[in-house]
């Protein structure tokens, strides 16, 4: 039985000491740094740390590996002359694992993230926690939250004991990348008058989304479209809302036999060459000299209420207002005949034909001075009875104004864009619902966690967004909670005094990125301003602070300089394995050169 069981221990022996299994240990080894090198690249850091490099079975692995060189080291006790560099060579390798394991298991590694002027005396850890902290009954508890791996299945909740404080922590949803929907409700209590509404185009299957207007909500009263605007008014009194709905018309004095206004003569570069007002153009041509040349203008029409019927440019009597010139531009290239449009520049003063030979463009300005088309504006209002009302606008001048109910259109006045009244809440509320945004494997964008406190028959449930505290309050404690990463104190203060990075002359590349930091430890009284910057890291109380990156401040913003922060108690023991295996490997390599010169020559047939 004994010899048995030997012969089982020498089998096993043998199989871990042997190079078979070392150049598998080898081949595995690459491969898994392979595969988590194009992981970390796809997902990220954390992720890559989270399930592959701090994990048991990678721990076990480095475990095998360390085992492996033990037993060929010993496979060949008792060691003779011949194998001390062997032996040398095979516990520096030992040592370098010990050191490894050590830096795994008490070394810490963080970031510090710190605008100019600000301070901190600790870093933010790789690993998450779930933290829930009662001042009042001395207690604080860091939870693991390993529901971050693969969520939480529905209609489960996982439950903590807070330490002995009684209270009880559920957590019963994770939202990997969570999006916000809003909601607008009916609440008769404290509700506010709201409006929906829905922007569809002739001829265009495509739309807007509805978008909702507010009444007493800042930022919530008007829409801004870019080319007009909604807005959403209270009227009082009837009288002011037939007011608001009827302006008095107020006509410019519009007449093609007098006309007004200036047209601008512009270089390529947009610079004004030369203004000219029509009313001197009726009387007698415009000469000029420009690049060594002369010019005449000559206005040819004006129209003030223009339209463009068969190609050709008419005036409508009873139309819209749309100031328009048509002139022409005589020139060392000939005559060139120019259409400006006051409303519409962008038309361009060379309507319907090549771009202008002389390089001269016209820009038509005609003075508006009617106030109520100084944009395209749709407002919708609530009368005094709680009835919808709407006026629209454009900036030629069109108006069109009604009462409106709910599923009701109108046209807008803007290019055959109608709107549509989806909804009408007269007490309405906003809320809020956090929904899942999909996900992809190891990917966290801003998580959120939904926790439930218990304590003293007294419930309280909030959503708590990553690194960002909740306050809480239950059974007359208030309670923080904090889901994030794992904050470690450093035992010292880096404030950020200022943070360069020059860029290469001409160029936009940051030829260095520097740090100068104030080293604040009142327990030693140290005060010392430092300098930190690539391959030039800060040494203080067993840390080091490298400079890893940064993000510069914009619209007159502070720049934020972030540091990687690192504690690696086993380096140590790794330079001096280092070092044994070092003196291992010349040793193996002298006897064996030894070894060659001395052996006897070969015979020779």
């Amino acid at each position: 039985m004994n010899e048995q069981r030997k012969s089982i221990f020498a089998i096993i022996f043998e199989f871990l000491a042997s190079l078979k299994l070392a150049v598998i240990l080898l081949v595995i080894f690459a491969a898994m740094l392979s595969w988590a090198t194009f992981y970390e690249s796809s997902t990220s850091t954390e992720a890559a740390q989270r399930l592959i490099y701090k994990t048991l079975w990678f721990d076990l692995y480095l475990f095998l590996l360390g085992v492996n060189v033990t037993c060929s080291a010993l496979k060949r006790f008792p060691w003779k002359k011949h194998h001390i560099g062997f032996v040398i060579t095979h516990t520096g390798i030992i040592i370098i694992l010990l050191g490894s394991l050590v830096t795994r298991k008490f070394g810490v590694e963080g970031t510090l993230a710190l605008l100019e002027g600000e301070s901190a005396d600790s870093i933010r850890l790789e690993d998450i926690v779930l933290s829930v902290t009662a001042p009042r009954l001395h207690v604080r508890e860091d939870l693991n939250p390993w529901f971050i791996q693969d969520g939480i299945p529905q209609n489960k909740e996982i439950q903590y004991a807070i330490g002995d404080s009684g209270i009880t922590c559920y957590v019963d949803r994770y939202f990997f990348n969570p999006r916000t929907v809003e909601n607008v409700i009916s609440d008769p209590q404290s509700g506010n008058p709201a409006v929906c509404i829905l922007f569809t185009q002739a001829g265009d299957s495509s739309s807007m989304a509805p978008q909702w207007l507010m009444l007493d909500q800042p930022g919530r009263e008007s829409l801004d479209l870019g080319i007009a605007k909604v807005l959403f008014e209270r009227i009082p009194t009837q009288e002011a809302l037939l007011e608001r709905l009827n302006p008095p018309e107020i006509k410019p004095d519009l007449s093609a036999d007098d006309p007004q206004g200036e047209i601008l003569l512009k270089d390529a570069q947009n610079n004004v060459i030369q203004t000219i007002p029509l009313k001197h153009l009726t009387a007698m041509p415009h000469t000029f000299a420009y690049n060594n040349a002369q010019f005449i203008v000559k206005l040819i029409e004006f129209v003030p209420r223009a339209g463009i019927h068969d190609g050709k440019l008419v005036n409508h009597e009873s139309g819209k207002l749309n100031p328009a010139v048509k002139y022409e531009l005589h020139g060392p290239q000939g005559v060139e005949n120019h259409l400006a449009f006051s409303l519409f520049p962008d038309l361009g003063s060379s309507h319907g034909k090549n771009e202008s030979l002389s390089g001269l463009q016209g820009q038509f300005n005609y003075p508006i001075k009617d106030s109520s088309v100084s944009e395209n504006l749709v407002t919708i209002f609530l009368g005094p009875s709680g009835n919808l009302f709407y006026r629209a606008a454009n900036l030629a001048g069109q108006l069109a104004s009604g009462e409106i109910k709910k599923g009701d259109s109108f046209d807008t006045t803007w290019n055959n864009i109608h709107m549509t009244v989806v909804d009408f809440i007269p007490t309405a509320q906003i809320t809020h619902d956090i929904v899942e945004g999909g996900r992809a494997m190891g990917m966290h964008n801003d998580p959120i966690v939904r926790i439930r406190l218990e304590y003293k028959g007294e419930t309280a449930e909030e959503y708590a967004r990553f690194g960002v505290p909740v306050s809480m309050t239950v059974g007359g404690e208030t309670c923080t909670v904090e889901f994030g990463p794992r904050k470690f104190p450093l035992g010292f203060t880096l404030q950020l005094i200022d943070f360069n990075a020059p860029n290469y002359p001409g160029t936009n590349r940051p030829a260095r990125f520097e740090s100068d930091v104030m080293l604040i430890d009142p327990d030693n009284n140290i005060n010392e301003q430092r300098k930190i910057y690539m391959n030039n890291p800060l040494a203080y109380n067993h840390f080091l602070v490298y400079q890893s990156s940064y993000q510069k401040g914009r619209n007159g913003e502070p720049d934020q300089s972030i540091f990687s922060v690192a504690r690696a108690p086993g380096t140590p023991i790794i330079y001096f394995g280092s070092i044994v295996l070092t003196i291992g490997m010349i040793i193996m390599f002298v006897s064996k050169k030894r070894n060659f010169m001395q052996a006897p020559p070969s015979e020779s047939f």
